[in-house]
């Protein structure tokens, strides 16, 4: 029977408050903390246990900390009222308030001074804790700023979408001393990972792998580091993002490493590399080497690019489709409607990928428009058997090795430079 390569990899745990260091830099009185460039999500498969994510903060005795939050669940059933508690720095339960579905302004003042954990931990069904459906977010804080740490309890990822799709997020977390190697997992989502002096270690795109893509982190000394992840915006990024710390990691993260809860004093900062700059690759076509019937082909190419790219259809599609689910949810969110909501899902992200598709082909110089139009004509020369049943499909698997993309039949890049060893290609395909 399968068995998941990380069953047995052990959940992350909470951080007692007393192991974590003060911050380098912690909120004054009212100081409001800035709005992060992440939102949480708490929807997941419906058979698996409801996430636990976990918002850690610093405060010294007597601060007081206001927050809104917003409770909500589904529609088809009463969503309970609760107690919500803060363990302090001292390690004890502290109540803040009962609270009821809806967003509530809170307040809690520290009894003692150190990070606080916050947990709120909800259910819907305390005999059942499977498929929930209850959601809770913290914003508007004020008198402290927030970090978070990945779930506890069910599949162990931090998810989270940008609160800005034009805005990338950077999340910063710590590397535990020792020079022990450690890994991130990626199961939804671009992202690019860097070291504490900001160099790119390694990055991959949304549709730049299936299933699930491991990071590795190798420490250049046996201190402690502090190391970031970017989650870029457009098809690079994605819809949402799923990560998952796996031991020694803690799986907290932060908007700064000034506001970053670390366990270790001392951080090691490796040297900058020097980048060098590139000289931008120029492509063209030139349409001397073409045969009369491939500069046909290529006129009927560059004519669909631009319908392509003023339909500016698919915009809309995702956004209705959106609205679906959101009318699916205000009616119960049972088994069968959580797997139509999967599938819609499904919907929204591909209509999202071709929407800034179609913005990008919008945008292209006359002479990038055309290399990309070349391309897309001529892409299925890539494949011997072209009547088959999954051209595209066949394709798109060939265009990998490119890292260009290829959904719904359109061609879709990041740099102009990734289309040059393809162009060659395809000139040597026409020839033949």
């Amino acid at each position: 029977s399968y068995k998941a390569p990380d069953l047995d990899e052990p959940k992350t745990e909470f951080v007692p408050p007393a192991k974590l260091l003060k911050p380098a830099r912690v909120a004054a009185e009212g100081e409001a903390m800035p709005a992060s460039g992440c939102k949480l999500i708490f929807s997941g498969a419906w058979w698996l246990k409801h996430p636990i994510h976990s918002y850690y903060f610093w405060a010294e005795k007597g601060r007081k900390v206001t927050f809104d939050f917003s409770y909500t669940g589904p529609s088809w059933t009463k969503v309970p009222d609760a107690p919500l508690f803060v363990t302090d720095a001292a390690g004890r339960e502290v109540k803040i308030a009962d609270i009821t579905k809806g967003a509530t302004n809170l307040a809690y003042v520290a009894e003692s001074t150190g990070w606080h954990r916050f947990t709120p931990g909800l259910t819907l069904d305390a005999k059942s804790k499977f498929g929930s459906g209850i959601e809770y977010y913290v914003s508007n804080v004020k008198g402290a700023f927030l970090a978070w740490q990945a779930d506890t309890v069910s599949d162990c990822f931090a998810k989270f979408a940008l609160a800005d799709n034009d805005v990338p997020y950077t999340g910063y977390f710590e590397v535990p001393a020792g020079g022990k190697p450690c890994r991130i997992r990626v199961n939804y989502g671009g992202l690019i990972l860097k070291d504490p002096a900001g160099n790119v270690v390694d990055a991959v795109d949304a549709d730049g792998y299936s299933g699930r893509y491991v990071f590795t982190i190798q420490p250049s000394t046996s201190k402690a580091e502090i190391w970031s992840f970017t989650a870029p915006t457009g098809t690079a990024g994605g819809w949402t993002r799923a990560l998952r710390f796996y031991a020694p990691l803690n799986g907290i993260w932060a908007d700064s490493p000034e506001t970053l809860p670390c366990v270790f004093a001392d951080h090691h900062v490796p040297p900058k590399k020097e980048v060098v700059q590139k000289e931008r690759v120029v492509v063209r076509i030139d349409r001397a080497r073409l045969s009369p019937e491939s500069v046909a082909a290529l006129d009927r190419a560059i004519a669909e690019r631009r319908a392509f790219a003023e339909k500016k259809e698919n915009a809309a599609q995702r956004d209705r489709i959106e609205k679906q689910i959101e009318d699916m949810k205000k009616g119960g969110v049972t088994d069968a409607v959580q797997h139509q909501i999967d599938d819609l899902m499904n919907a929204v992200r591909m209509h999202d990928r071709l929407a800034r598709m179609e913005e990008r082909a919008a945008k292209e110089s006359p002479e990038d428009f055309e290399v990309a139009a070349f391309c897309q004509a001529f892409v299925p020369l890539l494949v011997e058997e072209r009547d088959a049943a999954d051209l595209d499909e066949r394709v798109a698997e060939e265009l990998r090795g490119y890292e260009v993309g290829y959904p719904m039949g359109v061609i879709e890049y990041s740099d102009e430079a990734r289309l040059a060893p393809l162009v060659d290609v395809l000139y040597g395909k026409l020839k033949k």
